[in-house]
């Protein structure tokens, strides 16, 4: 959610989501508008969205320019991963609040609504709502985490004391700038590197507000990386933990601390109301 124009959105925040891709799967080619709706059916009166497409050789152009009149700004282009995507729609994002979303990612309705009240109420830096990973093919919820933010670098250390579900988690775009975004050297465990950056660099500025709301789900699958990548986090979290000062607990897990799953594609979303689209009105 960067920027804070709110003049528009009758003083709410200015939110920003930003998506990324590379090649997806049929299923995810099967979710992306659905992803890409979650969002625009919000009605937020400031979203600003920007998709950010990793040059997929498969239908996911062609369902992000289906919308194209809804959005900031698109653009599909080689990358160097998920976090140099991430980044990007970082730097074209200008809300004061921000979040990405993978291409298996949906957020659940009035989810943004919630966060701006949040934002109003505490100005927290960190906001962090309920979420849950559903397995894409029986239905069943297989994770459901209710938001636990960071209040100490050590918090990091040990098991359950950090719970965030990425989708619900919502950050001052300013600080995570200030901080030097993501890193793009991770695979694994970029947002959770992230949240572990920003607590030991910001301390007692990084203030944390919760909701109980469910703000977003994201679907299991196979190839998805909560499934696909769990012998990769806890390699990927020592040379990101031990940058930061810390160690990473035994008990880190994909979906657990750090549920990033999503493959190519984010989007960074930004509420900002893209003129002449009515964003209540996305077909």
């Amino acid at each position: 959610m960067p920027g804070a124009d709110r003049a528009a959105g009758e003083g709410k925040p200015k939110l920003g989501y930003f998506r990324i891709k590379g090649e997806l799967l049929k299923l995810r080619q099967a979710v992306a508008a659905s992803t890409i709706r979650s969002v625009l059916l919000q009605g937020y009166p400031t979203l600003e969205y920007v998709i950010v497409d990793g040059a997929s050789t498969d239908e996911s152009r062609s369902i992000i320019e289906r919308y194209a009149g809804w959005l900031s700004y698109w653009v599909s282009e080689p990358d160097r991963g998920q976090s140099h995507a991430i980044n990007k729609g970082l730097a074209r994002c200008g809300g004061e609040v921000f979040n990405w979303l993978n291409s298996d990612d949906q957020l659940m309705p009035g989810a943004l609504a919630e966060v701006a009240t949040l934002r109003v109420a505490t100005q927290a830096a960190m906001l962090v709502g309920r979420g849950v990973i559903v397995d894409a093919q029986s239905g069943r919820i297989r994770h459901d985490w209710a938001g636990r933010p960071p209040r100490h670098p050590l918090d990091f250390t040990r098991s359950n004391r950090v719970v965030v579900a990425q989708p619900s988690a919502f950050l001052d775009a300013r600080l995570v700038r200030q901080v030097g975004g993501l890193r793009e050297d991770l695979q694994c465990v970029l947002d959770w590197e992230l949240y572990l950056r920003l607590t030991v660099l910001l301390r007692e500025r990084l203030t944390t507000a919760t909701t109980p709301a469910l703000l977003s789900y994201a679907l299991y699958h196979p190839r998805s990386k909560t499934s696909s990548h769990q012998a990769d986090l806890q390699p990927d979290a020592r040379p990101a933990t031990a940058r930061a000062g810390a160690a990473p607990s035994r008990g880190l897990r994909a979906g657990g601390c750090h549920p990033a799953h999503g493959g190519g594609r984010v989007d960074c979303q930004s509420p900002l109301a893209v003129p002449g689209q009515p964003v209540g009105s996305a077909a």
